[in-house]
């Protein structure tokens, strides 16, 4: 499947899936699969000497109101938790789809726990 595949994959049919009254096995759910995968395209991609990796979430354990999809430098990070990376967000509506550069926060929530810098 290429980018354009999955992100209308996702836009038409995450609405459904997640409100879905008879989906009671969210961790075996198709969608939810396709998501942690990534876009296959940059799975072990190189580029000019770097090697990318992508992967990306329908939530932890429940479906997240904004699911996405990174690409990530191994070189940089390979979690959304720290680092910068590419993201596809998806709208909660499901109707658009966003290309963004994100830096992880939670790296940064760990070592300052207290809130100061």
């Amino acid at each position: 499947m290429d980018i354009r595949e999955k992100i209308m994959d996702i836009l038409n049919n995450y609405p459904v899936s997640k409100n879905c009254k008879n989906n009671t096995n969210f961790k075996n759910n198709r969608l939810v699969s396709s998501l942690r995968i990534g876009l296959n395209d940059f799975n072990n991609y190189s580029f000019n000497g770097q090697t990318f990796i992508s992967k990306g979430s329908a939530g932890q354990g429940r479906w997240a109101t904004i699911p996405w999809i990174g690409v990530f430098s191994e070189a940089i990070s390979i979690t959304a938790e720290s680092g910068f990376d590419i993201v596809y967000l998806f709208s909660e509506d499901m109707k658009s789809v966003y290309l963004s550069l994100n830096q992880g926060w939670n790296l940064f929530k760990k070592i300052y726990k207290d809130g100061r810098l």
